[in-house]
């Protein structure tokens, strides 16, 4: 009976770690079970003997915890998964392994029947985590601190353009090439962001595909090789043929405006092909022919852009779905609701607040600090030098 009791006590604390419930916010039932911890470490073989009504206590609060945590597994399992959330500190779950835990109310920001198969789930957590939502986080946030660093730069004077001469000071050349590197730091986040950007609707319509499938099993090879892997006749498809192709495929009937012709193209899709596009493959596949030699300001529209255009031809496609299982509201739920463009309270406190101290104590400090560390190597050089 002890070990029992053990077991099941376990099984409530495993219970209340992989709902993500800290001990101060335990419901009252876990809260009385406590004493029975104490009681057990000092009963007597005879006192077990005498305590059956006690353990059934602790069974029905073990049930009445997992049912208010919509957990639906048993207290041996729940104890095993809680020893494997422990040792990784967290465990990442397919959707359809997360519902073997967990009841479909436990996830109440979405319907869990909507959003992608092939979503990935965390435990505690149970936030979603899925390749398109990935890449636009990352292009979003990308252009924010580029943004937001090119705000703090234009709060900072102006750095005269020195002529270098053989009495020019290390120092002083450093302090310039500081800020150059800075303006080059800006442009390498708008870059990358561009590429984020793009690549967030690759996946978003490679995930139509993948999620159409795992959700219509018994689908012939040659279709099945279409919707997995984008190839048609043994040739992959560009992205505006598989946009238009999935459309079809998933309504039955056509897109309401070509996209595989560009020279029907309407907006969204005429800007992201004919602009943004162009610039990533420019960025991921450069070559002598490409200029990318822009200004910091131009990098930041390109960025901006890209953004813009991400968002809307994510949802235009979605948009032509309604009435499928891929055009359901929540299928799109991280960007319907904006979740992605707020500004976390961990973004305002490491990097809003670390570029006000940066401005309190003025920017041309920091060149000046740059400088000396960019001087000193000058020094080391034997001669001061411009690059």
């Amino acid at each position: 009976m002890r070990k029992r009791a053990e077991n099941f006590l376990n099984a409530t604390e495993a219970v209340l770690a992989l709902a993500g419930v800290s001990d101060d916010q335990a419901p009252d039932d876990y809260n009385a079970v406590q004493s029975w911890i104490e009681w057990l470490r000092r009963a007597t073989a005879r006192d077990m003997k005498t305590s059956q009504g006690n353990l059934r206590i602790i069974e029905d609060n073990y049930g009445k915890i997992a049912e208010r945590c919509e957990i639906v597994i048993s207290p041996s399992e729940a104890i095993r998964l809680y020893e494997k959330v422990s040792a990784q500190g967290v465990l990442i779950l397919s959707k359809s392994e997360a519902l073997q835990i967990f009841s479909k109310k436990a996830f109440r920001r979405f319907d869990i029947d909507a959003i992608p198969m092939y979503a990935k789930i965390s435990i505690p957590d149970r936030t979603v985590d899925l390749p398109e939502r990935n890449l636009y986080r990352d292009s979003h946030w990308l252009f924010l601190l580029a943004k937001d660093l090119k705000e703090t730069l234009d709060q900072a004077s102006s750095i005269p353009v020195l002529v270098i001469t053989p009495s020019t000071l290390p120092v002083d050349i450093g302090r310039q090439a500081s800020f150059g590197l800075t303006c080059y730091a800006i442009e390498g986040l708008c870059r990358m962001s561009v590429i984020a950007g793009y690549s967030c609707v690759e996946a978003f319509v490679a995930g139509l595909g993948v999620d159409f499938i795992e959700r219509n099993p018994g689908i012939p090879a040659a279709r099945a090789s279409l919707f997995k892997e984008g190839r048609e006749k043994g040739r992959f498809l560009s992205l505006e043929r598989r946009m238009e192709r999935f459309i079809k495929e998933l309504t039955g009937k056509p897109p309401r405006v070509p996209i595989a012709d560009r020279t029907q193209h309407v907006e969204p899709f005429k800007s992201f092909f004919g602009d943004v596009e162009p610039f990533r493959h420019a960025i991921a596949h450069p070559s002598g022919l490409k200029n990318l030699r822009l200004t910091t300001d131009e990098y930041l529209r390109q960025a901006e852009v890209a953004l813009e255009r991400t968002v809307e031809v994510v949802k235009a496609i979605h948009k032509q779905l309604k009435g499928t299982d891929q055009g359901r509201d929540d299928y799109l739920f991280w960007l319907l609701r904006g979740d992605e463009v707020k500004r976390p309270d961990w973004y305002a406190k490491l990097v809003k607040n670390q570029m006000a101290r940066s401005i309190k104590r003025p920017i041309e400090e920091l060149f000046e600090e740059f400088g000396k560390v960019l001087g000193y190597v000058g020094e080391q050089a034997g001669r001061p030098s411009a690059t």
